[in-house]
């Protein structure tokens, strides 16, 4: 005797506008330089957090990278990563530090700005949110 076990598929109804609608573009990458040895990540990183929560940037056009340089293996990972953005020119020429974030012009790759350990949630939200209206009015 044989038991037939039915697997169903439910699909969620969704408007046709949002299956149809393309993906935002991101206007810029956030690129945190990070190991979990570093004194400056540690300040740096729950700072951009709690910017990312006030200031709703995760509803902006911007994508969150964090390159992990704590070992080996995680650097050779951050490499691959770097690559698969075209940041490896960026990766190149910052990937031997930790503990800071640059914001990157996601089609030019040009470095817009650099934030550090010293600013707070306000500063770093207004960095990113300038950033973007930078990036996007060079479109």
């Amino acid at each position: 005797m044989f038991r037939v076990i039915a697997t169903a598929l439910i699909l969620t109804a969704l408007p046709i506008a949002a299956i149809s609608k393309e993906a935002d573009k991101p206007e810029v990458l956030a690129v945190l330089f990070y190991a979990d040895w570093c004194g400056s990540c540690k300040i740096l990183d729950p700072e951009v957090t709690k910017a990312r929560s006030e200031a709703d940037l995760d509803r902006q056009p911007v994508v969150f990278v964090r390159l992990d340089l704590t070992d080996e293996t995680t650097r050779y990972q951050a490499g691959l990563l770097a690559s698969s953005l075209g940041l490896e020119e960026v990766y190149a020429d910052y990937g031997s530090g930790t503990g800071f974030m640059l914001l990157v012009d996601a089609d030019s790759k040009a470095v817009l700005a650099t934030l550090r350990k010293s600013m707070d949630a306000a500063v770093i939200a207004d960095q990113i949110l300038g950033s973007i209206k930078a990036a996007s009015s060079a479109t």
